[in-house]
C-alpha cells in the first residue's frame, strides 16, 4: 500500500489502464490461438478419418477385383484338369502363368482338404512342398462354405490381402488363393492420394510404412498402440496428429494402421494470421496507451507543479511558491500551499538562530569532555605503569638482595679455594706416587666454572638492581651505551638465537635523565622490535649526539605498522599485537616519559618491511622539563 501511495497520479492512471488493455489483448490472442488450434485439430482429424475410409474402400474394391479374377480362373478347365490329375509340374506352371496374367504377388492352388499343391513364388519346375494351409482364414471359409472369402494376414513377416475361391468340378476339388502384398509401395500410394502418412503395425513391429527408413525408428518408439481418440505424437522432432485405425486381419495379434498428418505444417499458415492479429492488437494497444498518457497528463500537470514546489521546500528552499490564477480546487490547494510556505520560512529562521546557539554550546562542552577524557586516559596509563613498575622494583630489589648474599659468599670463597688447591698441588708435586694430577685438574676446572658462574650471576643481579631504580627519581648522568647493553642482556631470552642485533653505538658523553625511566624507554622499544619479528630477523641500534640532543634509533625488519594505525600507536591501550599478548601501554608510557624530559619521538613504518623509532633526548635537562611535541610520521 505504501508503494502505491508513493506513485504519481499519472503513473497510477497508467498502471490502471495499461494492465486492462494488455489483459484484453492477451485474452483475445489466447482465444484466437485456442480457436485456431481447435479448428486445426478438427480439420486434421477429419482428414485422418477420410484417409482411413479411403484405405477401407480401396481394400474393398481390390477384394472385389480379386474375387472376380479368381472366379474366372477357378472356372478354367485347364486348372480343374491339373488339380484332378495332380501333376505337380503342370500345377506349378499354371500357378506362375495365372500370377503373371492377373498381376498378383501370390497365387496358391490347394486340393479339397486345403493341402498346398502349387505356389507361384517357387520355381515352376520345382514341386511345391506339401503342407496343409486349411487353417488360413479365407481358405478355411471358402472350403467350408463353398463361397469366396477374403482377409488380411501376415505371411513370412509381410502383410498380404488374400482372396480364396473354391474350384468346383462339379464337386469341390480344391481352391485358388490370390494375394496382394501390402508393403511400403501400398502405404506410399495411399499417402500420395490422401496426403497422410500411413504405417501398418503389429505389436511392436512396423510391417509397412510411407515414412522414410531413417524415420521409422521414431515410429517404433510409439508402439504398441491401441484404437482410441487421435493424439499428438513426435516423430523426428515434428508433431503429428495420429489416429489408430483397426485393420480386419486373420491374425491372433491385431494389425493397426497408423494414419498421421503434420500438426506443425497445418499450423504454419495460421501463424501468419496470428502474427497479423498480434501486430494489429499491439498497434491498438499503443494507441490506447498514448490516449491514456495524454489524458493523465492533462489532469496531472497542475498537480505536478504543486508537488515540485513541495519537494523544493522539503529540500530546504522555503521561499518556493506556486503561481496560479485558477479558482478551482487545485487553485485553492496552491494558495494554501503558499501560506504554509510563508509560515515555515518564519519558523525556520527562528530554529536556525536557536540551533546556532545550541551548536556553539555543544562544541564547547565536547571540547571540555575530550580534553578531560584524554587527561583521564593518560593518568590511568601512568597510574597503571607506575604501580606495575613500583611493584616490579620492590620485587627485583628483594630478589637481587636475596640472590646477592649467597653469590657474594661463593665469590668470596673462590679465592681461598684456589689457594687450597694450589697447596694440594705442591704436596702432589712432592709426592708423585700419590697420582693426584688428574683429580686436581678436574678440581681446578670446577673451581673456574664456579667462579665464572658466580661472576655472571653477580652481573645479572647488578643489571636487575640498576633497572629497578624506577618511579619519581631525580635526573642524573646516564651512560646510554651501558644502559642499552643492560637492556639487551635482560631481553636476551627474547632475541638470542633468532635475531641478529647490529650495534652502532660509539663511546658517547652521558646525558641527564632519570635512569629508571630511560631504561623503561629502551626496554619498551627493544621489546616491541623483538615482538615484531615473527621468526628470524635483524635489529639495528644506533645512538649519536646531534647538537644539544642525543638521537637513539631502534630499527627492525619485522611486520611493520599499517599507515592507518600510525596516528593511534601512542594512545593508551591501543595495540596491534594479538589479543592477550599486548596491553597497549608500552608506547603510551614511552611517549609520556620522552615528553616529560623535553624530548621527541618519531616513528616511520611500512607493512612488510619494518619499523624505525627515533628518540630525540635532550643532553641536559632544564630546571622545569618542557613538554615535548609528538611527531608521528607514516
Amino acid at each position: 500500500m505504501s508503494w502505491w501511495a508513493r506513485r504519481r497520479l499519472r503513473g497510477k492512471l497508467f498502471l490502471i489502464l495499461a494492465p486492462v488493455l494488455v489483459g484484453l489483448l492477451l485474452i483475445t490472442l489466447a482465444a484466437v490461438q485456442l480457436a485456431i488450434e481447435s479448428q486445426t485439430r478438427q480439420t486434421l482429424y477429419a482428414q485422418l478419418r477420410v484417409t482411413g475410409s479411403v484405405f477401407e474402400r480401396g481394400l474393398d474394391e481390390r477384394r472385389k477385383l480379386l474375387v472376380a479374377g479368381s472366379r474366372l480362373l477357378a472356372a478354367d478347365f485347364a486348372l480343374k484338369r491339373a488339380i484332378a490329375t495332380y501333376d505337380p509340374e503342370t500345377l506349378g506352371s499354371v500357378a506362375v502363368n495365372y500370377q503373371k496374367r492377373i498381376g498378383v504377388d501370390l497365387l496358391w492352388i490347394t486340393d479339397e482338404n486345403g493341402t498346398l499343391l502349387a505356389d507361384s513364388r517357387q520355381d515352376a519346375n520345382a514341386p511345391a512342398a506339401s503342407r496343409s494351409i486349411a487353417a488360413t482364414g479365407p481358405i478355411h471359409a471358402a472350403l467350408a462354405r463353398g463361397e469366396p472369402a477374403a482377409t488380411l494376414t501376415e505371411i513370412g513377416g509381410e502383410l498380404y490381402h488374400l482372396v480364396c475361391v473354391p474350384v468346383l468340378g462339379p464337386d469341390l476339388i480344391g481352391s485358388l488363393v490370390l494375394g496382394e502384398r501390402i508393403d511400403d509401395t501400398t502405404a506410399t500410394e495411399l499417402h500420395q492420394s490422401t496426403g497422410s502418412e500411413v504405417a501398418f503395425v503389429q505389436a511392436e513391429r512396423v510391417l509397412a510404412a510411407s515414412w522414410p527408413v531413417a524415420e521409422r525408428a521414431a515410429l517404433v518408439r510409439l508402439l504398441p498402440v491401441a484404437p482410441g481418440p487421435a493424439f499428438l505424437a513426435e516423430v523426428d522432432g515434428a508433431r503429428y496428429l495420429t489416429l489408430v485405425v483397426p485393420v480386419a486381419a486373420d491374425e491372433p495379434v491385431p494389425v493397426f494402421a497408423l494414419v498421421q498428418r503434420s500438426y506443425d505444417a497445418a499450423l504454419a499458415p495460421l501463424r501468419a494470421l496470428r502474427r497479423r492479429i498480434l501486430l494489429i492488437g499491439a498497434g491498438a494497444l499503443a494507441a490506447a496507451l498514448l490516449l491514456a498518457v495524454g489524458f493523465a497528463q492533462g489532469i496531472n500537470a497542475p498537480i505536478e507543479r504543486l508537488v515540485a514546489a513541495m519537494r523544493r521546500i522539503m529540500q530546504g528552499d522555503l521561499g518556493s511558491r506556486v503561481a496560479t490564477a485558477r479558482q478551482d480546487e487545485i487553485g485553492f490547494l496552491a494558495r494554501s500551499f503558499n501560506s504554509m510556505g510563508e509560515g515555515l520560512e518564519q519558523r525556520e529562521r527562528a530554529l536556525q538562530a536557536l540551533n546556532a546557539d545550541l551548536e556553539k554550546r555543544v562544541r564547547e562542552r565536547t571540547a571540555e569532555l575530550e580534553a578531560s577524557y584524554r587527561e583521564l586516559k593518560a593518568a590511568q596509563a601512568q597510574l597503571v605503569q607506575s604501580e606495575k613498575m613500583a611493584s616490579l622494583g620492590v620485587l627485583v630489589a628483594g630478589v637481587a638482595h636475596e640472590i646477592n648474599n649467597p653469590v657474594t659468599f661463593i665469590v668470596n670463597n673462590v679465592e681461598p679455594l684456589r689457594e687450597l688447591v694450589a697447596e694440594i698441588e705442591r704436596v702432589a708435586a712432592a709426592h708423585p706416587e700419590l697420582a693426584l694430577e688428574a683429580p686436581l685438574a678436574s678440581i681446578r676446572e670446577i673451581v673456574e666454572l664456579v667462579d665464572e658462574g658466580a661472576v655472571r650471576t653477580a652481573g645479572i643481579v647488578n643489571d636487575l638492581r640498576s633497572f629497578s631504580r624506577l618511579g619519581a627519581e631525580r635526573s642524573e648522568l646516564v651512560d646510554v651505551p651501558a644502559a642499552l647493553e643492560v637492556t639487551l642482556r635482560l631481553l636476551r631470552p627474547r632475541w638470542a638465537g633468532r635475531i641478529t642485533v647490529h650495534r652502532d653505538v660509539a663511546p658517547l658523553p652521558p646525558i641527564e635523565a632519570a635512569p629508571g625511566q630511560l631504561n623503561q624507554v629502551l626496554m619498551n622499544l627493544l621489546a616491541n622490535a623483538c615482538d615484531a619479528i615473527a621468526d628470524r630477523g635483524n635489529i639495528w641500534i644506533a645512538a649519536q649526539t646531534e647538537g644539544e640532543c642525543m638521537n637513539i634509533t631502534v630499527r627492525d625488519d619485522g611486520s611493520g605498522i599499517a599507515a592507518a594505525d600510525l596516528d593511534r600507536i601512542f594512545d593508551p591501550f591501543f595495540t596491534t599485537k594479538p589479543q592477550g599478548k599486548g596491553t597497549g601501554l608500552g608506547l603510551a608510557i614511552t611517549h609520556g616519559i620522552v615528553e616529560s624530559h623535553g624530548g621527541k619521538i618519531r616513528v616511520a613504518s611500512e607493512v612488510g618491511r619494518g619499523t624505525e623509532v627515533t628518540v630525540i633526548w635532550p643532553a641536559r635537562q632544564p630546571v622545569a622539563a618542557a613538554a615535548g611535541t609528538r611527531e608521528d610520521h607514516a
